[in-house]
């Protein structure tokens, strides 16, 4: 039974990681500066992290994956400005630090 839950928590956070890294990539495309959008990742991490602790790193590559095909590949003629690249390095890392805060505050909460 504990794995259906796992499954199911899974496909949660991967879900969540599609929405919140769209809502990431909009953010980050267009930004004057670096604070909202990297908020937006760290939280969106620490929530994936809320809903999938055992693998929440899985839903943060997917994170990460939407929000480079955001801000790169959808909708982009010319480069990429510097305060973009900026942002988006900024919130691969910071989704991967959030998933794993959030699996942390779950565990710590759970036992």
């Amino acid at each position: 039974m504990a794995e259906g839950k796992s499954g199911n928590s899974s496909v949660i956070a991967s879900g969540l990681a599609v929405v919140l890294g769209a809502v990431i990539a909009w953010l980050t495309r267009g930004t004057s500066g670096v604070h909202l959008p990297l908020l937006a990742a760290a939280l969106a991490g620490v929530v994936i992290g809320l809903a999938d602790s055992r693998r929440g790193w899985i839903a943060a590559v997917i994170q990460s994956v939407v929000v480079v095909a955001g801000v790169l590949f959808i909708g982009r003629e010319g480069t990429v400005p510097e305060i973009e690249k900026h942002s988006l390095f900024g919130a691969i890392g910071l989704s991967f630090a959030g998933s794993f805060i959030g699996a942390f505050i779950k565990r710590a909460f759970r036992s």
